[in-house]
């Protein structure tokens, strides 16, 4: 008998494409036919070894995983025990149900069998219906070891989106100090750019508009928002309608940020600009904040205090289309950026203060 074609049928039907998939492996051909006519009636589609190295060539050059193996301990060229372990190191046929049977009755040779993975021990002689129960118990459990590993998939899938969530809305630090369980994160950064930027007329843009397209305009900008916050190392913080906020330097203190907050303005007013037609008014200011994670259902990392205050209203009071930033960042720019004084503006709530705009140029931001 060829060992890798499933045993002969006389008057036995063929089993559905969804029949277990059995491997018998045993020295003695007459037990080989014997368990395989019992496992062919309770409806299993039976492939024989004659030895564990047959075994194994049988298991890896199969095109469909065997779900159940029923192992002979005593053979020569490769025994069971031998064979067990091979089976249950390789993670292509681990998955496999391992039921060893033998005539011998060594309680540590059984316990081995068992702690190596095999599900279940069968001692021979055996009658058929002691072998039906111990052969749907080693498939149940394998069932229900399969099932724990998908829930188990699930759950690891469902925790590194979840992970990937909060590193897109949180600073990588933050994010990393909840991870380790710290429930309250309160930070003082004392030197940090911070950016406002907010769609010109969205208001008259949006009447009369379906909800669908005034999502997907909003959906552009601030996936443009973004990306370019990405790229000049900014921190998106947070949307409040059609406006954006971001901050540079949060993350690490970097004594060009401010330079990469005023290229992010530059090129984010450039590219919707030109390719889109919508008009941005951007504010910029830089100094001292205080930035925490507030929410526990919905925890939300969010940026306080006067610079805050500032780069907003200096966002409100923009002039279409331009970058107004306050009179200490224009100075701090002023060697890597060209600005323009558009004289005293009233901010609300701060009073009047000297603003500028920066220049259209896109000079690119000092290497790290």
């Amino acid at each position: 008998m060829h060992s890798n074609v499933p045993l002969p049928r006389s008057n036995a039907q063929a089993p559905a494409i969804s029949a277990p998939r059995t491997l018998v492996v045993d020295d003695v051909s007459v037990t080989r036919l014997i368990i395989g006519r019992m496992l062919e009636k309770l409806g299993h589609l039976v492939t024989v070894a004659k030895d564990g190295a047959e075994a194994l060539e049988l298991m890896r050059g199969s095109e469909a995983p065997f779900d159940l193996v029923m192992l002979d301990i005593e053979m020569p060229v490769l025994d069971g025990v031998t064979t067990l372990r091979h089976i249950k190191r390789d993670p292509t046929l681990a998955a496999a149900a391992v039921v060893m049977i033998s005539s011998i009755e060594d309680v540590e040779v059984i316990a081995s069998c068992i702690e190596l993975g095999a599900e279940d021990y069968l001692g021979k002689p055996f009658q058929p219906r002691i072998m039906e129960a111990r052969v749907n118990s080693s498939r149940a459990k394998k069932r229900l070891h399969e099932r724990e590993q998908h829930f188990t998939r699930l759950l690891e899938e469902e925790e590194a989106r979840s992970e990937r969530l909060i590193a897109s809305m949180l600073p990588a630090h933050v994010a990393e100090r909840l991870k380790r369980g710290e429930t309250s994160v309160a930070e003082t950064h004392e030197d940090v750019s911070v950016v406002f930027a907010d769609i010109v007329g969205f208001t008259a843009r949006a009447a009369g508009r379906t909800a669908s397209a005034v999502v997907s305009e909003l959906n552009l900008v601030f996936s443009l928002c973004d990306e370019l916050a990405g790229r000049y190392q900014l921190q998106k913080i947070k949307t409040i309608g059609d406006a954006y906020l971001a901050v540079g330097g949060i993350a690490e203190p970097r004594a060009f940020h401010l330079e990469q907050a005023a290229a992010f303005a530059r090129e984010l007013v450039s590219q919707l600009r030109s390719t889109h037609a919508i008009e941005l008014r951007i504010g910029v200011h830089a100094g001292p904040i205080v930035a925490g994670v507030i929410g526990t259902r919905r925890p939300a990392y969010d940026v306080w205090g006067d610079t805050v205050n500032t780069a907003s209203r200096l966002c409100d009071t923009a002039l279409p289309g331009t970058i107004q930033v306050s009179q200490a960042v224009a100075a701090r720019l002023a060697e890597t950026a060209l600005s323009s004084r558009r004289g005293s503006v009233e901010l609300k709530g701060l009073g009047a203060r000297e603003v500028f705009v920066l220049a259209a140029e896109h000079p690119e931001p000092r290497a790290r």
